[in-house]
């Protein structure tokens, strides 16, 4: 082995040549706490996960948006409450719904509080322009079949009355649709009877009391619930990524002020009868377009609106980023983040300026953004903590040999 000390360029220097000194032990002090200070450091920067985001142009076609929102109105029962879609052009989009994807309604009593148990709503038949109440209302009065004489439309007979079988809006009560419903349907209020009875081609006459459902709502005060109840809407959609809004809107349920006054020559006091004040004050529980990840801005979640105008239009204006986010472990979550900006307008009935409501009008950003989430490993920490130390080192080991040449002391170590 003597052949290697050739190849010996670390030389030590003989301990009789090292003389210790106060000085080089200080030195020796700080360079080990330094030490210690950066192994620490380097171990935390390459160990630490970080996000790397990166933002391009995305010119592909974009997936089907899922929106998942909560929203409470505080002053509207539910009866008055209905939910749709449109796309750009205002015609109503075609909902992707599976058996993850609805819409549910719930009462809600003056203070907030849930009352009795969700419903099921079905989605559509909203009222967003005037003009959809003239063509509804003049359609439905061109046939008028009273709620006890529908045992002679289409050969379908009506099953009798029964108290019992009226639904309070409990999963566990059905209540009957009087020959108009579907198989295992359940007709819980008396909107969903209306609707059940215009998919026959049937009209129900306002005012009758042959029908449950529609006479107890009318006992409690209002259809659908007492004066001054509050609803809260809540579900999951699927909407096209064109582009569109999803609404809340006055919609079907305005056929109880026909039978009184009729559509009439004046549309405006049709629709000021119809609505009265319908106060679109509200907070938004829930908003969310697509599955949540890390870092994402959820701005809407409670926000609290109180609109002063009883016939309002509160307009919300989202423009969406689609935002794929890759874990460390491989598993990539697409999603999207989004900005919201809002406006509120009155509409004067017989204005034809729209219809009272709380609109969520969307937009999809040609742009992408993808969140990346990395970290240094093994070989750049080993890398960068033998560059630190041996920088040190040698830092100390010049520091020294500046005060060993000055003050003729001892060398470090």
């Amino acid at each position: 082995m003597g052949f290697l000390k050739e190849f010996d360029h670390i030389s030590s220097p003989s301990k009789d040549f090292i003389v210790k000194t106060s000085n080089g032990g200080i030195l020796t002090i700080l360079t080990i706490l330094l030490s210690l200070h950066l192994i620490y450091t380097v171990t935390l920067q390459s160990f630490t996960v970080r996000v790397l985001t990166h933002t391009f142009s995305n010119s592909t076609l974009h997936q089907p948006l899922e929106i998942e929102f909560d929203v409470s109105l505080h002053s509207l029962p539910c009866n008055l409450i209905h939910v749709d879609a449109q796309d750009t052009t205002g015609q109503t989009q075609a909902l992707h719904l599976d058996r993850k994807h609805h819409v549910f309604k719930r009462r809600l009593n003056k203070n907030g509080v849930p009352v009795g148990g969700r419903r099921k709503h079905l989605l559509g038949g909203t009222f967003t322009e005037e003009k959809h109440v003239e063509e509804h209302f003049g359609l439905e009065r061109k046939t008028e079949v009273s709620e006890d004489v529908v045992d002679s439309v289409d050969g379908v007979n009506a099953p009798s009355v029964d108290d019992d079988n009226y639904g309070s809006g409990d999963t566990d009560n059905c209540g009957d649709c009087y020959g108009a419903g579907d198989p295992d349907e359940c007709c819980d209020t008396c909107d969903d009877v209306r609707r059940a009875y215009r998919r026959k081609g049937w009209t129900l006459k306002p005012g009758d009391d042959t029908v449950v459902q529609c006479k107890k709502e009318r006992e409690r005060g209002s259809d659908g619930g007492m004066d001054g109840e509050g609803c809260s809407v809540y579900g999951k959609v699927v909407l096209q990524a064109g582009g569109g809004n999803l609404h809340i809107a006055p919609g079907r349920s305005m056929e109880d002020a026909v039978g009184e006054g009729g559509v009439g020559g004046n549309l405006g006091d049709f629709l000021k009868a119809a609505l009265g004040e319908y106060d679109v004050s509200h907070t938004v529980k829930r908003l969310r377009f697509g599955t949540s990840f890390p870092g994402s801005a959820q701005q809407m979640d409670g926000q609290v609106r109180e609109v002063g105008d009883k016939l309002a239009m509160h307009q919300y204006y989202i423009q969406v980023v689609p935002t794929t986010y890759k874990f460390l472990s491989g598993r990539t979550v697409r999603s999207n983040q989004f900005s919201v900006t809002e406006h509120v307008r009155h509409v004067e009935p017989g204005s034809n300026r729209g219809m009272p409501g709380v609109f969520f009008f969307y937009e999809v950003s040609p742009l992408h953004v993808e969140h990346e989430e990395t970290r240094d490993g093994w070989m750049k920490w080993a890398t960068e903590l033998a560059c630190v130390l041996g920088g040190i080192v040698g830092f100390m080991k010049f520091i020294d040999g500046g005060v060993w040449g000055g003050g003729r002391g001892g060398g470090l170590g």
